[in-house]
């Protein structure tokens, strides 16, 4: 996941704002949904780099503090956006996992002077002054697309999500439902949910299989048990995924 384009626009506002001031160090901090999914740990180290290399273009150092809670919990992200503020950040970047317990963090943060922006999942009625994602509905749609192409437009479809509360989850949900309608031979079991970890995912699909063994597609939103060695089981090509 790529940062920089929100690392920039923090470092632009932090030299606009500061040049009278001569600052030379800013503090970003990094609030990931959690340290167990390998998506924000890529999206960590894009943080490092990018603030490395837009450190060196704008001449001034740009330190990432990573506050990601170990799993999914948003009450853990608010606190950690409240105590970035204390600790004196000059920007803070979220991705939330329930929009509805980060937004009065966000306000609050927005309060008193710190610009949240968030990324991945955002907390749209929050006063962050940007954030940077995919159209998720659109997403859905087109994982919808690409697995009723594969399946000859007929089958039994089960849908992998993860965090139930997640905005941009929801959202991608959503799409696959939509792209669905126009397959009448498709038709949608349930959508499964977990903790988004590789192994939860891969323990839900297994789950899932065995007790709906009819099931001859999955529209994963999120690509949570690929990262495990053997998460799909089955023999190639009788479910499509």
């Amino acid at each position: 996941m790529n940062l920089k384009l929100i690392l920039n626009i923090f470092a632009a506002l932090g030299v606009v704002l500061n040049v009278q001031a001569q600052k030379k160090s800013f503090t970003i901090g990094l609030v990931a949904k959690s340290q167990s999914n390998p998506v924000f740990q890529a999206a960590r180290i894009g943080a490092t780099d990018a603030a490395r290399d837009l450190g060196r273009k704008h001449g001034i150092e740009i330190k990432i503090d990573w506050r990601t809670p170990n799993e999914e919990d948003a009450q853990k992200q608010a606190e950690a956006i409240e105590q970035l503020v204390l600790a004196g950040a000059d920007g803070i970047a979220v991705s939330c996992s329930d929009a509805n317990k980060l937004t009065e963090a966000i306000n609050s943060a927005v309060r008193n002077g710190v610009p949240v922006a968030t990324f991945d999942s955002d907390a749209p009625n929050s006063k962050r002054f940007v954030t940077y994602a995919i159209d998720d509905v659109k997403c859905g749609e087109r994982v919808m697309e690409e697995l009723a192409r594969f399946m000859g437009g007929t089958g039994i479809v089960a849908i992998l999500a993860g965090n139930q509360n997640a905005p941009n989850l929801q959202k991608r949900v959503q799409g696959v439902k939509n792209a669905a309608k126009k397959y009448p031979g498709i038709r949608i079991r349930d959508t499964y949910y977990h903790k988004e970890t590789p192994q939860d995912a891969a323990a839900k699909v297994e789950q899932v299989m065995q007790a709906n063994p009819d099931i001859t597609g999955w529209a994963m939103v999120g690509g949570w048990p690929l990262f495990t060695d053997n998460a799909l089981k089955w023999q190639p090509g009788t479910v499509k995924c």
